[in-house]
């Protein structure tokens, strides 16, 4: 999703003749099951051309949606910075409506590469698929995903291509996100400040 999102950038950059205003960054850390070092190292030492403290914002992905299209989108972190009103807004346009995070027991907004941002005081979203998938039971996302998959199979031998994914949820995750990403590299007047006190997490 990572790569597919910058090609994406690199073709529109490319074949309008648009200069972005900032720098962005696609970034693909390692050993996140060890403890986000790969972010924890990148933060420590970032590219000179793109400091930490010149960071305007970070979007994660993780766990892609490969069940089909949804009607909605979870954000995680989207109530810590003002980057979660900027993906809400840009949601709508994509004709999506936001959910609460449906397992905050399972504490994933603390478990991805976002979360280093974050507690560095760079606001940060954590992309997660909705629940609300389109021409499928109201239960659907709930017992084939999280119960299903998530339950059996994240983390598992058994977690392996399955040739009856469907990616479209894929896709307007990417979407959603590269037009707020569209958006912080071309207004250098939008700064997304954290609101707890100046803290993001």
């Amino acid at each position: 999703m990572v790569l597919t999102t910058a090609f994406a950038f690199t073709h529109l950059v490319r074949t309008h003749n648009i200069k972005p205003q900032r720098s962005v960054v696609f970034l693909c850390p390692t050993a996140e099951e060890s403890g986000l070092l790969g972010t924890e190292y990148y933060i420590a030492n970032p590219d000179p051309r793109v400091l930490t403290n010149n960071t305007v914002g970070a979007i994660g992905y993780d766990v892609g949606n490969a069940w089909g299209a949804t009607k909605d989108l979870v954000p995680l972190g989207d109530e810590k910075s003002e980057l979660g009103a900027l993906f809400h807004a840009h949601a709508a346009h994509f004709g999506m409506t936001i959910s609460p995070d449906y397992i905050p027991s399972a504490g994933y907004w603390y478990r991805s590469d976002h979360f280093v941002y974050a507690k560095n005081g760079i606001p940060a979203i954590f992309v997660q698929q909705g629940l609300q998938y389109v021409g499928k039971p109201a239960d659907y996302g709930m017992k084939t995903v999280v119960q299903g998959y998530m339950g059996t199979r994240y983390h598992q031998p058994t977690d392996t291509y399955d040739p009856t994914y469907n990616y479209d949820g894929m896709v307007q995750e990417m979407g959603v996100a590269a037009s707020v990403g569209y958006e912080l590299i071309m207004n250098t007047n939008l700064r997304p400040k954290c609101l707890n006190n100046g803290k993001c997490i």
